[in-house]
């Protein structure tokens, strides 16, 4: 039989337990409002330090690249303004030298930059006013590396690298040009200072015998003296000798001065030569392109139908069927050259024609473009830049062409190029020098870039090292042209001026 519970101790237990219970429940509670201030008071230093994140970086580029980069960079988070401002710091240093706030060193750049163009500037006008005074010097043109002008003649700088590089191309280019000209100068004046010597040495030579003549003479005079006491029917005789002597001496002289004179000749071709070189270094290549472009080759002279014309030159000035011509208007006139190397503004004419049959006189051509709009007329002006029955201009052609505008530049097309210079008449050389007139430039080379995979490749790097020095050698022959003041001209423009620009795409 089971004990009987006893009331009193199942009360004192629930009473127990009841008083525990109230005890964990109390203390869940001060525990939990304990743990609810303390969220409380982190949510607010977390706004707070959020806010005070937002007075520095907005909060659309904390996640940012360049960010992320400079808080990585930094020793530890917080230190990341600490970079900012070092690297302020260095700019501001590199720009103006030293510590500076931003906006100071950006005055301090833009009025660098301002600067270099005002000096710039008056130094262009001082070589163009020297290039006047030099003659009419074509002083306005300036070297491959110069910067961009406005309107008002002053240079553009935009950012303190490209400024730098601009200036120091410039000052290289410069130097070289003085140390090319000087260098000619001094061995000019060696060659006058060897033929002064030269000369010197005749004079010398030509005094010794005239000396020594003098002395024969002498000495002939004072035995016709001699014998003249002793025989007296001997001086007609010594005289004689004596005459013969001194004209032998005398033609001797004549040749020796003859000798003189030729040196001295060499002298003044020599002194002309370093007049010459002397104004090359005040003043450039007299500009003579666009009177020699804007020649006229010829007329038209009847149009018996819309594909037909006659032109008033033929077998008497060299013309040959396939010959060809650009069209242009009478009134107008032929347009100037340009910049040779630029693809708009092409010289456009209102038609080109092709020589099919030559007379003496006179040439019956078809017409192989018509321009839209354009209506030929009597008297409309012919010309081809390589033709001339008088005259054989000097052409460089450089580079791969695309005759046919394929976009793909071939050095085939630049034998089909040399070869219409030398069938209408002009002559080929093979580098620019100062006799070069013309030079007709194909397609600049496209240097690729590499990647960082790419560089593992010898197939490509070869690829890019090739055309690499195609480039440069490229950039070399056009800048050649540039400072001896030869015309370039592209593709198209030559082709235009031709009248061959529409013939080279069938």
């Amino acid at each position: 039989m089971a004990a009987p519970v006893s009331q009193q101790g199942s009360r004192a237990g629930l009473i127990t337990a009841v008083v525990i219970f109230v005890i964990l429940f109390v203390a869940s509670t001060i525990f939990a409002i304990y743990y609810q201030v303390q969220w409380t008071a982190s949510q607010q230093l977390y706004r707070q330090a959020n806010e005070k994140i937002d007075e520095y970086v907005r909060p659309d580029a904390r996640n940012s690249q360049e960010m992320l980069e400079l808080v990585t960079g930094a020793k530890k988070p917080e230190a990341a303004m600490d970079v900012i401002l070092q690297q302020r710091s260095l700019l501001s240093r590199d720009i103006a030298g030293s510590v500076l706030p931003a906006a100071k060193a950006d005055t301090a750049a833009r009025s660098a930059l301002s600067y270099a163009a005002d000096r710039v500037a008056e130094a262009q006008k001082s070589t163009a006013a020297a290039g006047g005074n030099a003659g009419g010097a074509d002083a306005s043109s300036q070297p491959a590396t110069a910067p961009a002008a406005t309107a008002g003649g002053r240079p553009t700088f935009t950012d303190l690298v490209s400024t730098i590089r601009s200036l120091s191309d410039m000052v290289v280019a410069s130097n070289a040009d003085s140390i090319k000209a000087r260098a000619e100068a001094a061995t000019s004046a060696k060659a006058v200072t060897d033929s002064n010597a030269e000369r010197d040495k005749v004079r010398t030579q030509a005094q010794t015998d005239v000396d020594a003549a003098n002395k024969k003479v002498t000495e002939a005079e004072a035995a016709t003296e001699q014998w003249r006491n002793e025989k007296t029917g001997d001086v007609k005789k010594i005289q004689e000798a004596a005459d013969a002597t001194i004209k032998q001496l005398q033609a001797g002289t004549e040749k020796l001065v003859q000798e003189q004179s030729k040196r001295d000749g060499t002298i003044k071709d020599l002194t002309k030569q370093i007049e010459g070189l002397t104004n090359r270094l005040k003043s450039r290549r007299v500009n003579t392109v666009e009177a020699t472009v804007q020649q006229v080759d010829g007329h038209i002279i009847r149009i018996p139908s819309q594909d037909t014309v006659f032109i008033d030159v033929g077998h008497q000035q060299a013309v040959t069927p396939g010959l060809t011509f650009e069209v242009y208007d009478k009134a107008k006139g032929i347009p100037a050259l340009g910049n040779g190397m630029r693809d708009e503004d092409m010289p456009v004419g209102k038609a080109s024609i092709e020589v099919v049959h030559v007379l003496p006189g006179s040439s019956e051509c078809r017409v192989v473009r018509h321009t839209l709009g354009q209506q030929l007329t009597e008297g409309d002006l012919i010309m081809n830049l390589v033709f001339d029955p008088n005259t054989k201009y000097n052409f460089v052609v450089y580079g791969s062409f695309d005759m046919a505008n394929s976009g793909t530049p071939t050095p085939a097309d630049a034998e089909v190029m040399k070869r219409l210079v030398t069938q209408w008449g002009g002559k080929l050389m093979n580098n620019v020098t100062v006799d070069t007139d013309f030079v007709v430039m194909g397609k600049e080379p496209v240097v690729p870039i590499l990647s960082k995979e790419d560089a593992d490749n010898p197939a490509l790097v070869e690829n890019h090292d090739k055309q690499q020095a195609a480039q440069d050698a490229y950039l070399d022959v056009r800048s050649k042209a540039i400072n001896l003041g030869v015309p370039l001209l592209n593709q198209n423009r030559f082709l235009y001026f031709v009248g061959y620009y529409d013939s080279a795409k069938r």
